[in-house]
């Protein structure tokens, strides 16, 4: 079986984005990077509820079904979680 390379997408350090010389593509770099740390907040949110929210540490049960169906359930929750903190931010609810 062949497996397809995959190109990893890493950060440009600050010291190397400042050493870069003004101009487009220093402005490209910039943007492309707050692109990605964008994404990448986006995509680690809801593993920070299951973490913080819900205390999730280490595997609690013996067999992976049975910790592939909690940590189902527990995205499930944060995704819930995350939907409504959202309706509360849009309609002004209180936080409590």
């Amino acid at each position: 079986m062949f497996r397809k390379r995959t190109r990893c997408c890493c950060t440009v350090t600050s010291k190397k984005r400042s050493a870069t010389q003004d101009g487009a593509l220093k402005d490209l770099v910039i943007s492309l990077e707050r692109t990605k740390a964008q994404i990448r907040a986006w995509v680690e949110h809801p593993f920070h509820v299951v973490k913080n929210l819900f205390r999730h540490r280490k595997v609690r049960y013996k067999g992976l079904l049975k910790n592939t169906a909690q940590l189902f359930s527990l995205f499930a929750l944060a995704n819930l979680a995350i939907a409504r903190n959202r309706l509360r931010s849009i309609h002004g609810g209180s936080p409590s």
